[in-house]
């Protein structure tokens, strides 16, 4: 048991570094908006990111590229991004074409991770595996504590709303970006 336990969790971790290897945290240096899309975009690499063992981007290097597809957000809280093709980056006083590379990547907004509410989120989902609709009775009380939706009763119904399956028949949210907001480019393919 033990053993399937370590084995699983390598292969997670292994599988996991491969995604990450291929994500790129960026600053927006123009303004975008999934309702009023642009062609052209710049972003900035935050990070020196290696891709696929051949493609470095040093931190501050400029990447300009085109927008290729506008996703718009969808039901189940799907939130607007949009395909972005990498033309040329600026590093060090050069421009460098990597448009005949035909790199694609997706934009899309910025979360920043907070450890205490993903591992209160787990142990909520924990025990809702073990009492069977446990997870909503918690989300109510967090809500009636919090009261961060006027009175603490409208509070509670509205964060047990929001934890319950039914949320997610809800838009998701559109990209407005705005310069110097950090977003994600995740890159999906290399020619």
């Amino acid at each position: 048991m033990k053993k399937n336990f370590l084995t699983s969790a390598l292969i997670i971790l292994l599988a996991a570094s491969s995604v990450m290897a291929k994500t790129l945290k960026v600053t927006a240096l123009e303004d975008f908006s999934t309702d009023n899309p642009s062609t052209e975009f710049k972003i900035k690499v935050n990070d020196t990111q290696e891709f696929f063992g051949e493609l470095l981007f040093p931190q501050d290097t400029v990447i300009s590229g085109s927008v290729i597809e506008v996703h718009q957000p969808k039901r189940g809280k799907r939130n607007g991004f949009f395909e972005f093709q990498l033309n040329s980056y600026y590093c060090g006083g050069d421009v460098i074409d990597i448009s005949a590379a035909r790199i694609e990547g997706i934009v899309v907004g910025y979360k920043p991770i907070n450890p205490k509410a993903v591992g209160f989120y787990v142990a909520k989902k924990a025990t809702n595996f073990i009492f069977k609709g446990a997870s909503l009775g918690i989300a109510f009380v967090e809500g009636v504590a919090t009261a961060q939706e006027g009175t603490r009763i409208k509070s509670g119904f509205i964060n047990m709303y929001k934890d319950s399956p039914f949320s997610y028949l809800e838009k998701g949210a559109d990209l407005n970006v705005e310069t110097g907001d950090i977003l994600v480019l995740k890159i999906k393919k290399l020619h």
